[in-house]
């Protein structure tokens, strides 16, 4: 089987159900939002569903005493590409509208120690990250809605008001040492804001931040922290440690304002700074191409280019209580 090297995008995927995380509702909603394959979702003529999902065991957890556990899956999808004209060997323009069916795909690894996603694309015209996000919150609602439903009485009004309908936050993950790079590009640094993003319950922030997230749920707030000096430019030393201090939190929003050399003005955000790693995509087997994508993530973690707190003991708890016979072990001759 052929291999390509593919682009392997990290993230921290952030689910909330209100107050709640995404194990909180493991069983009764997240399992049947991505096993369930009559979910589809449909918008601007293409249709959007997960296939070959499975919950797989990949060896030790680098981040705690159990097994990395992950939901992994082909991302599909399901369009027509059509024309409406042609130019033919005369170099005529002809009229001759036609459709191709087509099914570009993507693959994603969702851990659920460390509710970090890991997603490479398949094929041309694959579907991205954040059609994986609009795709995975319409199943989530949908099967919030279903478990509710299936409740009774003061069961179903107190899982209402308990439970409200999913949010996903998608963050990307980069290292310091890419941040420092891409902030040589200013010649002057005039602003730098931070805002606050929703957070697992493994999140695991300096004191400022977790002072400040305290201080915005207590207040049903958003919150943001802004840092600037139109004049002289910020520090050129301490400005990028703070900035990559914030990102090696995976939860918050970044922007960094100011000039080039060239006396061009400059923004760059958490995108610009993303980790980017090459991975080796083997075409037609799925297991293997998702277990080179695990590999890699441990790799990062394991050097400390990435930093990512230790399974907490709520999560662990979840996992634990999953039943062995569901999880598909992945073997050292994938690896």
């Amino acid at each position: 089987m052929a291999t390509i090297q593919k682009n392997l995008d990290m993230v921290n995927f952030v689910c909330k159900f209100g107050n709640f995380d995404l194990l909180d509702l493991f069983y009764e909603v997240v399992t049947p939002a991505f096993f369930d394959e009559t979910h589809k979702r449909t918008f601007r003529g293409s249709d959007y569903y997960f296939r070959n999902v499975e919950l797989v065991d990949f060896g030790e957890d680098p981040l705690g005493d159990g097994k990395l556990l992950a939901i992994t899956g082909k991302f599909i999808k399901n369009t027509v590409v059509s024309r409406e004209q042609f130019e033919n060997d005369k170099g005529e323009i002809v009229i001759d509208p036609k459709g191709l069916a087509s099914a570009p795909s993507s693959l994603f690894v969702l851990m659920l120690n460390s509710h970090r996603l890991l997603f490479v694309h398949e094929t041309k015209d694959a579907p991205n990250i954040h059609n994986f996000k609009s795709t995975i919150i319409s199943f989530l609602r949908s099967e919030l809605n279903k478990y509710s439903s299936s409740l009774e009485g003061k069961e179903k009004a107190k899982f209402a008001v308990k439970y409200a309908y999913p949010t996903i936050t998608i963050t990307s993950l980069s290292t310091e040492k890419d941040i420092i790079e891409h902030l040589d590009q200013f010649e002057k640094i005039k602003k730098v804001k931070i805002t606050l993003n929703d957070r697992n319950s493994e999140f695991d922030a300096s004191k400022m931040f977790n002072t400040l997230d305290h201080i915005r749920k207590e207040m049903n707030a958003s919150a943001s922290l802004e840092f600037k000096n139109f004049k002289d430019g910020l520090d050129k030393i301490e400005t990028p440690k703070e900035v990559a201090e914030a990102l090696r939190q995976d939860n918050q929003t970044v922007m960094v304002q100011g000039t080039t050399l060239d006396g061009e003005n400059l923004t760059l955000k958490n995108d610009d700074f993303k980790l980017i790693k090459k991975i080796n995509l083997v075409q037609g087997n799925i297991t293997k191409t998702v277990s080179n994508m695990v590999s890699a993530f441990k790799s990062l973690v394991k050097s400390g280019d990435i930093t990512v707190k230790d399974t907490d003991d709520k999560t662990q708890t979840v996992l634990d209580s999953i039943d062995p016979e569901s999880i598909r072990l992945n073997t050292k001759e994938e690896t």
